[in-house]
């Protein structure tokens, strides 16, 4: 970045000023981050809606998640394999035959 400023004409001092405004401003993002803890709901209601006014005075943040996704959406549903005797139809004959 200093070599394309220079190249660029610009001053050395603006250029030192910029990258340590960012260079701290970095830095209390990264600090805010680390104390922050979260917390999910998987759906929104007015009982959650309840429990979030009163987490909103805490140091917790929320967050709200689905409970459908489109992975689970679109995917096939495997479906267990049904045991013989459930089957509808026959599954055996008992018989005796008599030949003449």
């Amino acid at each position: 970045m200093q070599a394309i400023g220079e190249s660029n004409n610009v001053p050395i001092k603006l250029l030192q000023k910029l990258y340590h405004q960012t260079a701290k401003r970095e830095n209390q993002r990264t600090e805010q981050n680390e104390n922050k803890k979260w917390t999910t709901f998987t759906y929104y209601s007015p009982k959650i809606r309840a429990v979030t006014n009163i987490l909103k005075n805490t140091n917790l943040s929320i967050a709200f998640k689905t409970t459908s996704t489109l992975r689970q959406l679109t995917r096939q549903r495997q479906q267990a394999p049904t045991p013989d005797h459930d089957r509808s139809g026959i599954y055996k004959i008992v018989g005796y035959c008599r030949v003449a």
